[in-house]
């Protein structure tokens, strides 16, 4: 597996913890006033997972242009670059980008 593919799913795993940390932050909100006493904590855990997915998520970027990554690439919801197979051989010189060739394309 290359550092790239190695990045990405460090990126998409620590997607995964920080939405769950804020899920548990926002439970923990709505039960209120029961368990008041673990908002700092809950608050801390979500504070660190999305700055640890931060930091990971510009180590991609980095990774990804220094490898040449096409620039065709999308943000999934994880914020990792995906570049659907269809798109890579795209001819990008009279393309816009409003992404009317993917929505009426079958592949």
């Amino acid at each position: 597996m290359s550092d790239l593919e190695i990045l990405k799913t460090e990126v998409r795993t620590l997607w995964a913890k920080a939405t769950r940390a804020k899920t548990d932050l926002c439970d923990l909100l709505g039960e209120l006033p029961a368990n008041w006493t673990l908002i700092v904590a809950k608050a801390q855990e979500a504070h660190d997972a999305f700055s640890e997915l931060e930091r990971k998520r510009g180590n991609l970027e980095e990774v990804e242009e220094a490898s040449g990554y096409p620039s065709t690439a999308f943000a999934t919801r994880d914020g990792c670059s995906s570049t659907p197979d269809c798109l890579i051989s795209l001819n990008q010189q009279p393309c816009n980008g409003c992404g009317r060739c993917f929505r009426i394309c079958g592949v």
